[in-house]
């Protein structure tokens, strides 16, 4: 529990020949986290199977497949379906059978999805046609009126003023034109019939009125008609072209339904087929040997090495032996924790695993995170109504998240009981609510509780980092490095006591509590040297960090407190003020129920991350994955 599994190193070394016999053999114990060989001079890479090109290529298609149609990977599939299929994966035939329908498939879906590509730029490409023609229409001109002419120019576009007269800033540059207007909302649309020579000139001229010229699209030039007509033809196209993808979509509806079970159960084959094909990626390869090195839990070592003797009828070397201390530094981790701690796993996820050798923080945290996040919310009916919401969010997710913050929720209830609260209030109905401490009125005894609280917490940490250091470099670096804290904080407290006259040692309590101090700091700078004796007023401030459990607390209580006060204000004066009290009850109360969560879960993982891990915890470990295993069974 307070150590990751311990693990066995694992080689296999065998002729080619027996390669995938061993391939297949492992990937069915789902138990050996493979060693990736570095290529040396001695030793190569082996190359991936002889399928596993072929078994990409499938794989590549379905998964676009699946993607097009929208079909689920991770969706359940019938067990004897997966099996029956599952018999046939070595298959050539098999898989030459698969390419081919497969590739069938995925012709089809993306020659319907492209022609939905095509219908849909075309319809937008109508929209936007349909936008210049409605411009257009108030002109009351055929579009075969805009072309054609040899000698003449026509210039079409938009004033923003529809009040403003252009006629006569033509007449100024061109007596040879003809105009025509029409309103378009608030702007006024026309069409200028010159000769070419003039264009330039006419532009200019009509410009300066705030005129803004548009361009007809080549594609529209094919069309005849008043505008409005046009705009008629597209109506109907689109219509045609809507009713056309609506019938491919239902295809590949069809498409999808009847294929679905078929490319999921593959595509899982598949994966594990090319996991095992380009596993040889990993392994060490000679002349005419492989060698294949690994990580098993001890516990399995024998089972294991049996079970690839007896596949391979004892012709392969099998070698179990236990990690040196150079190899232990890369030996994968494997929690070990019990079923309720292992939720808390959730936080090393989030932050780093433990090295092999470092004790695992998990059930620490089951302990303490609860405990402080309790601690800080504290009130028995913020405690129901969020264990309340996480156990109904339990069944839309499934996270370990969801269960440590189930847990938290008791917890918070325990202390509600503790501190005597429910909702802020310190009374039901009149009836007081028992308590042991008051959080409201006993401000200086919660704050000597937190600060009490987070020494315990430090010190835990530092006989963890003892035991880690002792287990790493030994009992003298465990001693410098981590005890030489304890002995500082021995000489502070016996210090504080006799300037206090809390204990009867006097002048010589003050001596004794200076010496060890000093005694400490010569230790941690023969540890850490000045890092150390810049780091000594470090642990100070580090349990005084702990007067949050206190302060974000107290800060809940005074926001309830100030909502229920509120409230019975306006329940005070009757009628619709009522309402109003019960609208800010569930809103204020809502509101600090909110912050109560996500304040007390972030002041707890930085207790834990910055004022705990960092006496103890360095983490850096890498997950046991082991070879055929879905990474869920890892969990």
């Amino acid at each position: 529990m307070f150590k990751p599994e311990s693990m066995s190193k694992i080689t296999v070394i065998g002729t080619k020949e027996m390669m995938p016999l061993v391939i297949e053999e492992i990937h069915k114990l789902k138990a050996i986290h493979i060693i990736e060989h570095t290529k040396t001079d001695d030793l190569d890479i082996c190359t991936p199977l002889e399928q596993a090109n072929v078994l990409s290529e499938i794989l590549i298609k379905i998964r676009s497949i699946c993607s097009y149609l929208k079909i689920d990977l991770n969706k359940k599939i019938d067990q004897k379906m997966l099996e029956e299929y599952s018999k046939h994966r070595t298959d050539r035939m098999h898989h030459y059978k698969l390419g081919g329908t497969t590739k069938e498939l995925y012709l089809k879906v993306v020659e319907r999805l492209e022609r939905i590509q095509e219908i849909d730029n075309k319809i937008s490409e109508m929209s936007e046609f349909s936008k210049l023609l409605k411009i257009l229409d108030p002109l009351h001109l055929s579009f075969d009126d805009y072309f054609g002419y040899r000698n003449l120019s026509v210039i079409i576009g938009a004033l923003k003023d529809s009040s403003t007269d252009v006629k006569t800033a033509i007449k100024g540059v061109t007596r040879k034109f003809q105009l025509f207007e029409g309103i378009y909302g608030t702007q006024k649309i026309i069409a200028v019939f010159a000769e070419k020579d003039a264009r330039t000139a006419v532009v200019e001229a009509i410009s300066r009125n705030g005129f803004s010229e548009m361009q007809i699209p080549e594609k529209l030039k094919n069309f005849s008609g008043k505008p409005s007509a046009i705009i008629q033809q597209f109506v109907q196209e689109k219509q045609k072209l809507e009713i056309e993808k609506t019938k491919i979509n239902g295809s590949l509806q069809k498409l999808s339904k009847k294929w679905s079970d078929f490319l999921v159960i593959n595509e899982k084959i598949l994966s594990r087929e090319i996991e095992k094909a380009e596993a040889p990626l990993k392994f060490a390869n000679s002349l005419k040997t492989f060698a294949v090195s690994g990580w098993v839990p001890e516990a399995k070592s024998g089972d294991i090495a049996e079970a690839v003797k007896k596949a391979t009828k004892n012709k392969v070397y099998i070698e179990a032996k236990k990690p040196d201390k150079e190899e232990k530094e890369n030996a994968p981790i494997k929690l070990a924790n019990p079923k309720k701690v292992r939720d808390f796993e959730f936080f090393l996820d989030l932050y780093t695993l433990p090295k092999y050798k470092e004790i695992d923080p998990t059930f620490f945290i089951f302990l303490t995170f609860p405990f402080f996040f309790g601690f800080m919310l504290g009130d028995i009916g913020y405690g129901i109504v969020s264990l309340i919401a996480f156990l109904l969010l339990k069944r839309k997710i499934k996270s370990k998240l969801i269960d440590v913050l189930i847990f938290s929720s008791f917890i918070t209830i325990l202390f509600g009981f503790v501190f005597g609260e429910f909702f802020g209030e310190e009374a039901i109905f009149g009836i007081a609510l028992p308590h042991l401490i008051n959080r409201a009125h006993e401000i200086n005894n919660l704050m000597i509780i937190a600060v009490a609280i987070g020494a315990i917490h430090i010190n835990i940490g530092l006989i963890a980092g003892f035991i880690n250091v002792y287990n790493l470099h030994g009992l003298k670096s465990a001693v410098m490095e981590k005890f030489s804290w304890i002995v500082l904080e021995a000489g502070a407290a016996l210090t504080a006591l006799s300037v206090l006259n809390k204990i009867s040692l006097g002048v010589y309590g003050i001596y004794s509590g200076v010496a060890l101090m000093a005694l400490s700091a010569v230790m941690l700078y023969i540890a850490e040297g000045a890092k150390g004796i810049i780091e000594l007023p470090s642990i100070f401030s580090n349990m005084l960090s702990y007067a949050r459990l206190m302060a974000v607390g107290l800060a809940s209580v005074i926001l309830a407190v100030l909502v229920n006060e509120s409230a019975k204000e306006f329940f005070h004066q009757g009628g619709f003020y009522i309402v109003a009290g019960i609208l800010l009850l569930l809103v204020g109360h809502g509101i600090n129920l909110l912050l109560g969560i996500i304040g007390p879960f972030l002041h707890s993982l930085r207790l834990h991350y910055v004022e705990f891990f960092l006496k103890f915890y360095e983490g850096g470990g890498k997950r046991y994955e082991p070879f055929g295993a879905d990474k869920d069974e890892n969990q």
